[in-house]
């Protein structure tokens, strides 16, 4: 068996266009298509894998994502000729007819640009991460209040924006597909490798296909349009972030709650029970899950005045909102809620029973912001539980 040159057929796989080739792509086009397919399946990744408490990778890279959409946007009005957005808008009739000839295998020429089918596929695929960039952001600042419209959206916008951004997640999908079947296709009835042009940006040249006004990138253009819109979306997220969160606010604890309430638990913030709830536990304080608690006049008053008024119904917080939803259990244990078991589940079990944690009711271990009440999932971190001689431990940290 003759044995391959790998890195001869590698060399020549990358090679520089040759007198006979025309640079279709150019570099920061081609940059663009393989990192944001990389980062595209990061962010897919992350968001359907990882659990709530890892969402800081799947910020990172929608971040990453975000800043090369823009940049596409950008290179697509001042990039050279085939970079352009000019050259994704197809008549309808040409598209049905581009896709008629790659379904019955009547094309034999390929597009020196994308066909347009794939023109329109592409484009469509670009409008659609934009979109599932944007819900990200309104979901992370109506669901978590973080981000640069924390103090705009509401918990209601910003869920329904997390089940579009789920659907749009899915809609990438079909998308990415059908635009590898249409290259594939191409390149096996034109016998054109189209994957090696979008590595070497290279094309046969036809002459049919020579460009009689072609347009050379300006990049000076798109570096002052680049610097004007990240000054202005700096800007924007620094202003608005000077505004107060809609649906929270900081909270000072009476010191009387800290005393009673926080001397055999931690101190549970207002908002993770209805008022409902918490009017029963006051009114059950002689049995207080196996315990009498005994509280004056001014103490009760105090408390009770504390917590109603800051109960679940004042927050617009995602706690909240999932918290003061009835359920047919009549425990006020948090822990006994379905949803505080279903966010659990996840979790090793033996960290409840491990220190620092212990106990299933000691929430600010893990969640570092759970004495706020926001209980985002970027303040989520959990302590390593480790195995020793059959004895479990967390190492110090």
């Amino acid at each position: 068996m003759e044995k391959v040159n790998w890195r001869r057929r590698l060399g020549r796989y990358l090679r520089s266009c040759v007198n006979a080739e025309w640079e279709v792509w150019d570099r920061p086009v081609r940059f663009f298509h393989w990192v944001v397919t990389g980062m595209i399946v990061a962010c897919l990744l992350t968001g359907w894998l990882d659990p709530a408490w890892q969402l800081d990778r799947h910020l990172i890279f929608g971040g990453i994502l975000t800043g090369l959409w823009l940049f596409r946007l950008i290179w697509g009005l001042v990039g050279s000729e085939y970079a352009r957005f000019s050259h994704f808008f197809y008549a309808p009739h040409q598209v049905l007819q581009d896709g008629a000839a790659l379904w019955q295998g009547r094309l034999k020429v390929a597009s020196l640009g994308l066909n347009p089918l794939n023109a329109w596929v592409s484009f469509v695929l670009l409008l659609v991460v934009g979109a599932l960039l944007l819900t990200g952001v309104v979901a992370y600042g109506g669901e978590e209040h973080l981000g640069p419209l924390a103090s705009v959206v509401s918990f209601q916008l910003g869920e329904r924006a997390q089940r579009w951004h789920g659907w749009l997640a899915y809609a990438v999908l079909p998308l990415v597909g059908l635009h590898l079947l249409i290259v594939w296709r191409e390149s096996k009835l034109t016998r054109q490798p189209l994957l090696r042009s979008m590595i070497t940006g290279c094309k046969p040249l036809d002459s049919d296909h020579v460009e009689e006004q072609y347009r050379d990138s300006h990049a000076g253009w798109a570096i002052l349009v680049g610097g004007l819109v990240i000054f202005a979306v700096d800007h924007w997220s620094k202003e608005l972030a000077q505004l107060p969160m809609d649906g929270w606010r900081p909270l000072a604890y009476p010191q009387i709650y800290q005393e009673k309430c926080g001397s055999c638990h931690w101190t549970i913030h207002p908002s993770l029970l209805p008022e409902e709830r918490w009017q029963n536990l006051l009114n059950q304080l002689d049995h207080h899950f196996g315990h009498t608690i005994f509280l004056s006049g001014k103490e009760a008053i105090a408390i009770s005045s504390f917590v109603l008024i800051h109960a679940a119904e004042d927050w617009d917080t995602e706690v909240a909102h999932r918290f003061r939803k009835a359920t047919g259990n009549a425990s006020h244990y948090i822990i006994e809620h379905p949803l505080w078991q279903k966010l659990h589940d996840r979790v090793d079990q033996r960290l409840f029973t491990a220190p620092p944690v212990g106990s299933r009711v000691h929430c600010p271990v893990c969640h570092h912001d759970a004495l706020s009440g926001r209980f985002a999932a970027h303040a989520i971190h959990l302590p390593k539980i480790e195995e020793k001689k059959g004895v479990l431990f967390t190492p110090p940290q």
